[in-house]
């Protein structure tokens, strides 16, 4: 049987909302579910064959671009759904759901490989009005990924595949008390609700692709929803770590820079130096205005060179010599990204809390759960840094 929660003011009050914790559980549009259960040429049980694609749906927002699209190799979707997968991917295609898209060759699929590039149509990223459903006999086992290449410490692996839970309903609570605080859209409540809930029966940790990052289960899972671990955890969190680790490798390769670009960075503001260039970013919620700008940015200068866009255009009149550095390494071939995201990888993978039964690397950030780790992990973050005379600022919370 399916069940459905609107997410409205009743919410709460709903007698079935505890069930959050104990079932597979997916946010999403009040519209699409109703489309889902239309549906009736189904390759198997009907029940069965909506959750299969709540399933797939679910991790496709959670892990597509910005242009709400992704590639997937045939042999991924055939893991992930099962033998009926070509059937399951064109009734998503025939129902405007999730549709194939050509690549920049003008083909469907890239040469030489079966992948296909997808796209979640716009009508479901919109401001929707949004619903929970849940089956009521659930008794799935979690899957866990854990790549093969990985080179990192045991207590990590196990700590995010096994060890660590979230209390699934608080952290529900808990996301839309903020969402109603702060007032954004639905859309993006979705997204939020939608990583927290994939972490409830796919567990993975692997190796980036291009990159030393690692990636799992916790990466993209608000910082409000991890508050309700179930491992009480002290956190690092460097500040405005892409722009700093920038700075680092400008220094190290002896490129030129601007003095104003390291202090700005030093000194927390360098975003706020863009937050007027567009009016479309603009938030009456500061964070959702940082995001929105860091989003920008990012974009446009740092992990793609755009020279049209405004945000680009402010950057080259604030910092002329970092313009033109960055301009450079863009016109060699190089990927600042790639770069950058190494330069992160190089520290946080081999901070090591060692007091800690319990920890995980989130990027720039690392959780521990033994707070005499703190110490050492700060001199370890400032020593990379300081050795190239550069200042950082961390945000740290301690448990006792």
């Amino acid at each position: 049987m399916i069940n459905i929660i609107p997410i409205n003011n009743d919410l709460f009050s709903n007698k079935d909302i505890s069930k959050v914790n104990t079932r597979s559980i997916y946010c999403i549009d009040l519209k699409l579910i109703t489309l889902l259960m239309s549906i009736d040429n189904y390759p198997q049980k009907k029940y069965l064959s909506i959750e299969k694609l709540l399933q797939f749906i679910q991790w496709f927002e959670t892990n597509m671009n910005d242009e709400n699209s992704m590639s997937i190799p045939a042999l991924s979707l055939k893991s992930r759904i099962n033998k009926h997968y070509k059937r399951y991917m064109d009734i998503l295609s025939d129902n405007k759901i999730i549709t194939p898209i050509k690549n920049n060759s003008g083909r469907y699929y890239q040469t030489g490989i079966e992948t296909k590039k997808y796209r979640l149509l716009d009508i479901w990223t919109k401001d929707n009005d949004l619903c929970l459903v849940y089956f009521e006999s659930n008794d799935r086992n979690i899957d866990v990924y854990i790549d093969e290449n990985l080179n990192i410490d045991k207590r990590m692996i196990y700590t995010v595949t096994n060890k660590l839970k979230i209390d699934y309903t608080s952290a529900l609570k808990a996301e839309i008390l903020n969402w109603q605080e702060k007032g954004f859209t639905t859309a993006r409540l979705r997204k939020r609700l939608s990583k927290l809930f994939s972490s409830k029966d796919y567990r993975y940790i692997k190796k980036g692709y291009k990159v030393d990052r690692i990636y799992h289960s916790f990466s993209n899972i608000s910082k409000i929803s991890r508050e309700y671990l179930n491992i009480p955890m002290c956190n690092i969190d460097l500040k405005n770590s892409q722009p700093l680790f920038l700075v680092a490798y400008l220094i190290e390769n002896g490129k030129d820079y601007d003095l104003s670009y390291k202090n700005d960075c030093e000194s927390g503001e360098i975003y706020l130096n863009f937050y007027n260039v567009r009016k479309e970013d603009f938030s009456n919620d500061s964070d959702e205005l940082r995001s929105n700008v860091k989003k920008a940015i990012y974009k446009n200068i740092f992990f793609g060179f755009n020279e049209n866009s405004l945000y680009n255009k402010r950057f080259k009149q604030l910092y002329p010599r970092v313009w033109q550095s960055l301009k450079d390494i863009n016109d060699s071939g190089e990927t600042l990204a790639g770069i950058l995201q190494n330069k992160e990888a190089s520290l946080f993978n081999n901070l090591n809390p060692k007091k800690s039964k319990y920890y995980f690397t989130l990027f720039d950030a690392i959780y521990y759960s033994d707070k005499n780790d703190t110490i050492n992990i700060l001199d370890n973050i400032n020593t990379f840094f300081s050795n190239l005379g550069i200042k950082v600022q961390t945000e740290i919370k301690i448990i006792d």
